[in-house]
């Protein structure tokens, strides 16, 4: 748990200022399991004689979570919410509230020399994808060369869909020299 405030007069006393911040972390864990719970608040007021008066209030609440079924095999899920409160001081600015949800979840395997990992997400923010789903591999098969590929599918709030992936290796015939390829696409 922590608390941090910070007020200030600004220039000639006359531009005040305030933050003032506050969270709470809670986590349990086991052998190969865990999970977190955090709660983060958060308001920063300006006012006086500032061009840029205005209060500004948010409120965080994420829960983590992650278990390890098996060595090399890493599973995670995450949820939140997030409320911010803006007011301008300005007649005529409109006030902003926003209430934004994310959640997804991803998973790896680590086996030797392959690395797999795959993950998707949601999210309710209107400038942001209402879902995506990524997937990324890599294979290195000496110590001097290496490649992979990554694939993300987005959607978007008004049907559009967006697909990009991309291949690459790498080849490090020297300790301080590598040479790589990269190819990308997308629609």
């Amino acid at each position: 748990a922590g608390v941090e405030r910070f007020e200030t007069q600004g220039i000639n006393a006359q531009e005040a200022a305030d933050i003032f911040t506050g969270w709470v972390k809670w986590g349990v864990t086991s052998r190969n399991a865990g999970a977190q719970l955090e709660v983060r608040q958060q308001s920063f007021e300006r006012g006086g004689s500032t061009p840029w008066p205005y209060d500004l209030g948010r409120r965080d609440l994420i829960l983590r979570t992650r278990w390890a079924p098996s060595d090399g095999v890493i599973l995670e899920a995450y949820g939140g919410h997030s409320r911010v409160d803006f007011s301008a001081a300005e007649e005529g600015d409109p006030d902003v509230e926003r209430d934004v949800v994310q959640a997804g979840t991803r998973g790896a395997v680590l086996q030797g020399p392959l690395r797999l990992e795959a993950g998707f997400r949601f999210n309710n923010e209107r400038r942001l994808p209402v879902a995506q789903l990524h997937a990324r591999s890599w294979l290195q098969l000496h110590p001097v060369i290496g490649f992979g590929g990554e694939v993300q599918h987005s959607r978007w709030r008004d049907d559009d869909v967006v697909t990009s992936y991309q291949l690459s290796s790498v080849l490090t015939p020297l300790h301080a020299l590598s040479l790589f390829a990269q190819y990308d696409g997308g629609s």
